[in-house]
């Protein structure tokens, strides 16, 4: 009898496991004050791995804790989310867990690591806390460099400039 409970036991806690390590590709909808709704939202959170909800962002999985410093204007094409940087393109690389792309309007929210929200929109001067590699600096080439990365959502190869950044954090 003890052993029947206990492959009884094991088979649940098997199940749970499953059942809580179990992804997906679901979205969210959230309201401005990010609380979940039933209704329809233009602001909508991915989960890792679903790339339609990312627009033109280059995403990847978690962050960094790079605290390097680049400022330019952003640039939001149909396909690129770019940093204009003294005349220089950089493709801006996102984290998935704090970024999220809205259709409606065009814009970029990102949960800044202090708990605070930057809303980015084309053409808006920013600060931007990070990291980055660049070509002339020892760098991989775009295709390699492409290929080197587990991206949650990949941007063209025509988007990955010379100089790339990982961004960290919006500080305006």
């Amino acid at each position: 009898m003890a052993h029947n409970r206990a492959k009884t036991v094991l088979a649940l806690a098997g199940l749970l496991v499953v059942s809580a390590c179990s992804g997906g590709t679901s979205i969210e909808s959230t309201t401005e004050t990010g609380s979940s709704t039933d209704a329809p939202s233009s602001t909508t959170t991915a989960v890792a791995g679903d790339d339609s909800t990312w627009g033109p962002l280059a995403v990847v999985a978690g962050g960094n804790g790079m605290d390097a410093l680049i400022q330019g204007t952003i640039e939001i094409t149909e396909d690129c989310v770019l940093l204009n940087e003294q005349g220089r393109q950089v493709l801006l690389v996102w984290p998935a867990d704090r970024t999220q792309w809205d259709a409606g309007s065009a814009t970029i929210r990102f949960d800044n690591p202090d708990g605070g929200l930057a809303t980015i929109t084309d053409g808006q001067a920013v600060r931007l806390g990070g990291g980055g590699t660049s070509v002339d600096e020892g760098g991989l080439g775009a295709a390699e460099w492409l290929e080197s990365i587990n991206w949650v959502a990949e941007p063209p190869l025509s988007c990955v400039a010379g100089i790339r950044w990982n961004v960290s954090g919006v500080l305006n």
